[in-house]
């Protein structure tokens, strides 16, 4: 992590993990980067994975911490509504 064209990886240390830059597609690779399984995945509104209890510190100890709010603002950012306010 670290160069313009790597992704870095966030959690919020409450088990959300996604990516930077985000896309659903960067997730995936970034879970796979990880060894995290697909059914860790959360699509809907606020795609994202969740860490692996038995694996937290490891996971989280290749991620940068960001709070919750951040995580959320991050999604929004990548990943617009698909209806947008009329």
């Amino acid at each position: 992590m670290g160069s313009l064209t790597d992704p870095v990886y966030l959690t919020d240390g409450r088990r959300h993990l996604i990516c930077r830059p985000f896309s659903i597609e960067g997730l995936h690779r970034m879970a796979e980067d990880l060894g995290i399984s697909r059914c860790w995945f959360h699509g809907g509104r606020r795609p994202h994975y969740d860490v692996p209890s038995r694996r937290r510190i490891e996971i989280e100890s290749r991620c940068e911490r960001v709070t919750s709010r951040e995580i959320v603002a991050i999604i929004a950012e990548g990943f617009p509504p698909r209806f947008p306010p009329q």
